[in-house]
């Protein structure tokens, strides 16, 4: 939507300079501001120009024209002049404020809560009584206008992707304050239509409106796909994918600018694109692997692009092929493959980079690297994915690597466990060492793999420096770590062969659980630098069940988490409250032992396998 042509000199600025007409409130305010300016001794409005008649409008209308528009438009606002600016409602500032201290929500919600809003969260927020529903439903739309006129290349308009921010920055910050504020709700379970009696695996797409299962394995390890859509308070099963492709090894869905796509691998040796229309679900092949290659692994990446790894083209090579999403023609282009003659020791993988450790592996050990993907990172090809490598003065194997959630640093734990290290990358992919973390021999952080150091901003790093003391480290504005405050979790000599499984910071870098082989605790930093005990689970003796690795749960939430233990499934959900103490938002007992538990990316759905494989989807929002 481009913004209407000015109106003549001595206009009125407002809703109706926008394309929306005044209201008859507005109106009588526009006419107090006409009478305020001959106050000043001007004859006529007429006399002035329209920004210095815009300058001089009361408060009261600027709200009134405010309240008139979405939040998408007030940067346009805010450019008329310092009064506008000065009087920008405070909502926008809030929302604004509260994006700052999440920069990644943004990044990580994409799309997903935008399409969700009018199916999902507008009746929820409704029966609530939310205060920030108008400006949600101004800004909804805003992006529905916005989001039918697609640009030339069938990609949304620089609008829609402006109202799609702010419409998921302002859906963010209403879900996270409604979430603090609620009292304690009941979770219930969602109705799955001709639900199947086993589930191997589930996939929710981004936006949260359809949902696959992997139901059925045959002898060969491939299964075949259900698929639901959600409607009216239910997962409604989908018409089955066309024949002829053969059985599905596994699958992703991947959400491109303009539509939701199922990605389905079948028989490790075709990629498959599956979009939704009237009619069902039509496929595009995407590629098909060669001789005896297989496709082992498929992930979406940045702007559509994806990575293959596949194996058995030659013994002992793996090869990662990138294929970049070209908008034109709504297809992909195989641009890169390149052949890793060992088994890589460790990866690590954002929507937007990847890294490899590697090493040429002769007897007595040798020259280790780190190799960083990254798209663009050629000036030649900007949209191509290109490899930076950095060499390790180490002999040390890799055994996981973890990204930061902005990208900016990575941490590596060494197979001997008892080294961590932290490297910066730069603009060009290259690592820069920041820091070397020694830890004591009996420290048992077994795997990165489960675990959460980093805080949201990446501004905080959670360090076990052995299973009973946890080391902090902060970033300063230099980019330069120092060392914070210790935590000591437990006095006296740990029982042995205990160990530490998991340990996640929260987004906000003030809650900490620590998950070891029976127990689970949790610890809160209060308002004056001190860490407290919050909870702690305790597995019994004779429960064979162990505790399932806690969730940081909510997207948007903030810090919360879900623990299941017990023969009976005993599943509890809590977070701080706005009083940062410790508060039990829900309680729900399956009945049974459950063994896996997930989220959906949007954080709408809670998803439980028993140990019979039996699925449970629990709702967040009923």
């Amino acid at each position: 939507m481009q913004p209407p042509e000015p109106g003549p000199p001595g206009s009125s600025p407002g809703p109706s300079g926008f394309g929306r007409p005044l209201s008859p409130v507005a109106g009588r305010s526009v006419s107090r501001a006409d009478d305020h300016v001959r106050q000043a001794g001007i004859s006529s409005p007429a006399a002035l120009s329209a920004r210095d008649y815009a300058s001089g409008l009361p408060a009261e209308l600027l709200a009134l024209i405010f309240n008139q528009l979405p939040l998408s438009f007030h940067g346009t606002c805010a450019l008329v002049c310092r009064h506008w600016y000065s009087h920008l409602p405070d909502i926008r500032l809030r929302i604004v404020h509260w994006l700052k201290q999440h920069p990644l929500l943004m990044h990580q919600a994409s799309t997903s809560l935008v399409a969700a809003f009018a199916s999902r969260l507008r009746p929820w927020l409704a029966r609530h009584h939310c205060r920030q529903l108008p400006v949600l439903q101004r800004l909804h739309q805003d992006w529905l206008e916005h989001k039918s006129q697609l640009a030339q290349d069938g990609a949304l308009s620089p609008g829609a992707l402006r109202a799609a921010r702010w419409l998921t920055g302002c859906l963010l910050y209403t879900l996270h304050q409604q979430w603090r504020l609620a009292t304690p709700f009941e979770l219930k379970p969602v109705i799955i239509e001709d639900a199947p009696a086993r589930v191997y695996s589930s996939c929710f797409s981004d936006n949260g409106l359809w949902l696959a299962l992997d139901c059925s394995v045959t002898p060969q390890g491939a299964s075949f796909l259900w698929l639901y859509g959600w409607r009216n308070g239910r997962w409604c099963k989908e018409p089955p994918l066309r024949r002829g492709h053969g059985p599905v090894s596994f699958f992703c869905f991947h959400r491109l600018a303009s539509s939701e796509r199922l990605l389905t691998v079948h028989q490790r040796q075709q990629i498959v694109s599956w979009t939704r229309d009237a009619a069902g679900w039509y496929p595009v092949s995407v590629y098909r692997a060669h001789g005896p290659s297989q496709i082992r692994r498929l992930v979406p990446l940045i702007q559509g692009d994806l990575l293959s790894s596949l194996e058995g083209a030659r013994p002992g090579v793996q090869q990662f092929l990138f294929s970049s999403y070209l908008d034109s023609c709504q297809s992909w282009e195989h641009s890169l493959s390149q052949d890793y003659h060992s088994r890589p020791d460790a990866l690590a993988l954002l929507i937007n980079q990847l890294a490899v450790a590697v090493g040429d592996k002769p007897p007595g050990g040798g020259r280790r690297a780190i190799h960083i993907w990254r798209r663009g990172l050629s000036s030649q090809a900007p949209t191509r994915w290109a490899c930076q490598i950095s060499p390790l003065w180490t002999r040390i194997p890799v055994q996981s690597l973890f990204f930061s959630p902005d990208g900016s640093h990575l941490l590596g734990l060494m197979q001997d466990r008892q080294r961590l290290h932290l490297w910066a990358i730069d603009g060009q992919g290259r690592l820069q060492p920041k820091l070397t973390l020694p830890g004591q021999p009996a420290t048992p952080l077994v795997s990165l793999g489960q675990s959460q150091l980093f805080s949201q901003d990446s501004q905080r790093l959670a360090v076990p420096v052995s299973l009973q003391r946890i080391q902090f480290w902060d970033r300063t504005a230099c980019g330069n770590w120092h060392s914070a405050e210790t935590l000591q979790t437990a006095t006296g000599a740990p029982a042995p062969g205990r160990a530490l499984l998991c340990c996640q910071l929260s987004g906000d870098g003030q809650a900490l659980l620590c998950v070891t082989d029976d127990s689970l605790s949790v610890w809160c930093k209060t308002d004056d630098g001190h860490w407290h005990w919050r909870q702690e689970l305790l597995r019994a003796t004779e429960d064979p069940q162990p505790l399932l690795a806690p969730l940081m749960l909510l997207p948007w939430g903030g810090p919360a988490w879900v623990t299941v233990a017990g023969h009976e499934g005993r599943l509890r959900i809590d977070n701080r409250d706005s009083l940062e103490q410790q508060a039990s938002k829900a309680c729900w007992t399956a009945g049974r032992m459950m063994k896996r538990l997930k989220i959906s990316r949007n954080g709408l759905f809670l998803t439980l396998f028993d140990d019979q494989d039996a699925l449970i989807l629990l709702d967040m929002i009923a």
